[in-house]
């Protein structure tokens, strides 16, 4: 009966995005932020890794404002910066540490005067948790570890706003990713995990 009932929730759910197109832009446009994020847990150059989140941050940006979710749309304009910047080595410990400070207090802020609730904090503690791992897991195979933590908060959050098509690329980028992970973690030597 579980099952039966979720799964008219879901049907429900879609003929919602269906006859919305605010709701079809947004999952249009996650469809191609998440190519850039599969692209980012396959190759091994870091800087590309962080381009192409940068560019998939973007462009949820712009699904955040479709949606109407500002607290996720400042969290993730803030969290394209700091890509951007660990792409090309600009990221240092206090700038780790401002930005981290500022995703959490600004993103917490836009969350509740949007009236984002509970659930809107999970881009907040999944981009802060995964801009100190960014910063002090050099190891690419600790950088597939922070991205999978930060897809599964994210499944949770775009499950809830009804972004199926991030939640089921985030969901095949987490598989992907974890396969990554496990590919690398048996052919690799290993090297230094943490910066000094």
């Amino acid at each position: 009966p579980r099952i039966k009932i979720m799964l008219a929730l879901f049907i429900q759910d879609i003929e919602k995005i269906l006859s919305s197109p605010r709701l079809l832009l947004a999952n249009g446009i996650s469809v191609v932020a998440a190519g850039c994020m599969i692209v980012a847990c396959i190759v091994s150059r870091r800087r590309t890794v962080f381009l192409m989140q940068g560019v998939q941050c973007a462009l949820l940006c712009v699904t955040q404002l479709v949606l109407g979710m500002y607290g996720g749309l400042v969290t993730l304009a803030i969290g394209a910066t700091r890509n951007f910047l660990t792409a090309f080595d600009k990221m240092n410990t206090r700038r780790t540490i401002a930005f981290a400070v500022l995703i959490g207090v600004a993103g917490t802020t836009v969350n509740f005067l949007s009236d984002g609730g509970v659930i809107g904090l999970l881009p907040v503690a999944a981009t802060v948790i995964y801009t100190f791992g960014c910063h002090y897991l050099v190891q690419p195979n600790l950088q597939r570890l922070n991205i999978l933590v930060n897809m599964l908060l994210w499944i949770g959050y775009s499950v809830s706003v009804l972004d199926y098509v991030t939640a089921l690329t985030d969901a095949t980028t987490a598989v992907v990713d974890a396969a990554a992970f496990v590919i690398a973690y048996f052919c690799q030597k290993p090297k230094s995990v943490v910066k000094k």
